[in-house]
């Protein structure tokens, strides 16, 4: 998977939103959430207009909600080879899933994540595949994360798994 090096440069849109990430998008194409099958609340969510224009550039954004929230951990597979097609992995007890970073965690700088790392991740519903967003704690304030890539579970027997430890939470995603 081609990713962009490091994050934009100049603010265009929240971190949950996918205008925020240079390079491929990727979408699972599975069942959506639905009523039966939800389990995070919004109770929030904003975008700060930079101008007039209602379709124009924002200056920020956040979404305010409730969901069920772990650690994992998140590994480079392959880190030898270049930025762009390095493979990642996350990890919890023995579950192991394919990893989508926003950026090329693996490269030096302020954006470096090193392999090994224990990053939060929430989840919105069960359907016949698990999208996981992973997220990374945002300044001093508790609880206010950036989205920092995602993850996939394509067995519904085993999506559970990952969050059977998890806990409500309250958080802020910008």
């Amino acid at each position: 998977m081609k990713r962009s090096p490091y994050p934009t440069e100049n603010y265009r849109a929240p971190s949950w939103s996918w205008a925020s990430v240079d390079g491929h998008i990727f979408h699972s194409g599975g069942d959506p959430v639905t009523q039966e099958t939800q389990i995070a609340e919004i109770h929030e969510a904003q975008t700060v207009l930079r101008g007039s224009d209602p379709m124009g550039a924002v200056s920020g954004g956040l979404i305010k909600m409730k969901t069920l929230m772990t650690e994992v951990q998140y590994e480079y597979v392959n880190p030898e080879l270049e930025h762009r097609y390095t493979t990642y992995v996350c990890k919890k007890h023995d579950l192991s899933a394919p990893f989508y970073p926003n950026w090329a965690f693996n490269l030096p700088g302020s954006h470096h994540i090193p392999s090994g790392t224990s990053l939060p991740c929430i989840i919105l519903g069960y359907t016949n595949h698990t999208m996981a967003i992973v997220l990374q704690k945002v300044g001093s304030a508790d609880h206010t994360f950036e989205r920092v890539g995602s993850f996939f579970v394509n067995e519904p027997e085993k999506s559970k798994a990952w969050f059977e430890d998890g806990r409500m939470t309250e958080l802020t995603i910008v």
